[in-house]
């Protein structure tokens, strides 16, 4: 095994030896908050941000509703999800990007309510073979008005002018439903899963098999009781008001994309997945969340174009999909012991160059990270060398839980007695969403042994939305960076990297790359059309300068 000090000085760059006091940190630069904005898609960054960029200036209350029924239909798909913040804003928008009806209903009043609206909460049920599904009641204009984002359905009343049916409307006169399409009153996406779907109600057992039961019917919208139209039109007769003015439980917590990018530290978002990297209390535990409806998307007039470039086949049992998880990641790899030390908390520890000496009996080096999406994976790369036979190193995961935050240690790694060089060390967290944790490496030494080490690469691989990522038009696209703060870098500079592919059949592979010494910064993209294009990458590094 090849020595842990040649590895070091591979690895990591050398720099001067210096004792580490205790918590020692040190006026290394970061920059807090990085974000990447383009002109043409909503930041969702902050509920503030996303209001902002829905309901525009001169738009009717009615078109401000329905600009925020369709843009939050375009980020979700149906698909049922269990874990515990599956009604945060935040986190459904940017890390999941799916629900079932509940959880839609209760992030979908969240947004409204902060526009101004007054909401309810509802439920109906269809009959048999349906069971009971939620919905959003708005008001405006003096009336209520009945909207569906999970199965896309809205519907136009026959008054003059027409304005969006409520629920006691279609109890009156289920043909406000049932004759919609005919008499040219469905907006443009209404109930486009219906009739559509790859897979049928033949299809149920197999499906059953690899997803169990629960939420069977609302999960893959297939009802053996009918079609989507045959539940509005008998929903209206059996539906009631859950909560008027609550939220159902939805909640906004501000925040969830904060982050602190360090030197020698990216984030990277694809539009594309990693297998088996998802939370996995979700239905298709062993493909990851899709839209199990396929190439239903294709007769969604108004969103096609957003979701045509992500074409996947034979995702799970579902032939042509285009609605389905994402990935990425935060990767750090300073260079320096400096860097570490300045972002770490330590506890009896000497630094060595680059290195951290067990100075007593035994010594930690506590990484706190938080990341701006669902982390599912963690990658430590640590280089070690451990003598004595009673000598023995261990990795902790420390998870903050419960209103009060209490401190759970879980160890996820133990190396005894000698060592010397690299240990990769890798630890799965598919249970639920990580977005904040530490990483405590703790060494203890035999008497006459000694205990050294430096982490060298630490990864957190997280579950994005690659619908609400900020991608381009066909055409020209403003990009703006921005930090939490004006903010003039010295010693280093903000990297901002895009791929993407554009051009008939996306056959054209293009790059940009951006470098700034001061935020907030923009820079223009040309894209060639005909289409939207296949985007691949975003990276926000922080790098030195040369």
């Amino acid at each position: 095994m090849r020595s842990l000090f040649l590895l070091a000085g591979v690895l990591i760059a050398g720099g001067s030896a210096a004792p580490a006091a205790e918590n020692e940190g040190g006026a290394v630069e970061t920059v807090v908050n990085p974000w990447v904005t383009t002109d043409k898609y909503v930041d969702t960054s902050s509920l503030e941000g996303i209001v902002a960029g829905i309901a525009r200036e001169g738009m009717t209350d009615e078109g401000k509703v329905l600009a925020f029924y369709h843009w939050y239909r375009r980020m979700l798909f149906h698909h049922r999800f269990m874990g515990g913040d599956r009604r945060d804003v935040l986190k459904v928008l940017n890390s999941y990007g799916c629900n079932l009806c509940g959880s839609q209903a209760a992030v979908f009043v969240v947004m409204l309510q902060k526009a101004g609206f007054k909401t309810r909460v509802c439920a109906a049920k269809g009959g048999e073979g349906f069971g009971t599904h939620t919905f959003v009641q708005i008001f405006y204009d003096g009336k209520w008005h009945c909207f569906d984002t999970m199965t896309s359905f809205c519907v136009y009343n026959r008054a003059d002018p027409p304005r969006i049916a409520s629920l006691d409307e279609l109890k009156a006169d289920p043909t406000i439903v049932t004759m919609a399409v005919e008499e040219k009153r469905a907006p443009p996406g209404f109930v486009y899963c219906e009739g559509h779907q790859e897979n049928t109600v033949k299809d149920i057992p197999k499906l059953k098999a690899s997803m169990g039961s629960r939420d069977f019917r609302w999960s893959t919208c297939i009802f053996e009781g009918g079609t989507f139209t045959e539940f509005w039109a008998k929903a209206a007769k059996k539906g009631w008001t859950l909560t008027e003015g609550g939220t159902y439980n939805g909640r906004y917590t501000p925040g969830v994309t904060d982050f602190t990018l360090k030197p020698n530290e990216e984030l990277v978002r694809l539009w594309d997945h990693i297998s088996g990297k998802y939370v996995k209390k979700a239905s298709h535990p062993d493909f990851g969340p899709h839209h199990t409806c396929g190439a239903a998307d294709e007769h969604d007039p108004m969103h096609f174009k957003f979701y045509e470039p992500y074409l996947k086949e034979n995702l799970g049992h579902t032939k042509k999909c285009y609605r389905y998880f994402g990935n990425g990641w935060l990767e750090w790899k300073p260079k320096t012991g400096a860097e570490v030390a300045a972002a770490c908390k330590l506890r009896s520890l000497a630094r060595e160059d680059v290195l951290f000496k067990v100075a007593g009996a035994s010594g930690t080096l506590t990484i706190p990270v938080k990341v701006p999406y669902a982390g599912v994976e963690i990658e430590l790369d640590l280089l070690l060398k451990q003598e004595g036979e009673g000598s023995v190193t261990r990795v902790y995961l420390v998870k903050r839980v419960g209103r009060n935050r209490k401190a759970r240690r879980t160890e996820v790694a133990k190396i005894e007695g000698k060592f010397d060089g690299a240990k990769k060390i890798v630890v799965p967290h598919t249970d639920a969403g990580l977005f904040e944790y530490e990483l405590a490496i703790e060494g203890k030494r035999a008497d006459g042994g000694s205990v050294i080490f430096a982490p060298v690469r630490l990864r957190t691989i997280f579950q994005e939305n690659i619908y609400a990522l900020p991608g381009f038009f066909p055409g020209k696209n403003t990009v703006t960076v921005r930090a939490a703060k004006a903010q003039e870098i010295k010693q280093h500079a903000l990297a901002v990297t895009y791929e993407w592919a554009e051009g008939e059949g996306w056959a054209t592979p293009k790059s940009v790359t951006k470098k700034f010494e001061t935020l907030p910064a923009s820079f223009e993209v040309e894209v060639a059309g005909p289409k939207m294009p296949r985007m691949k990458k975003l990276v926000v590094r922080l790098e030195p300068k040369p």
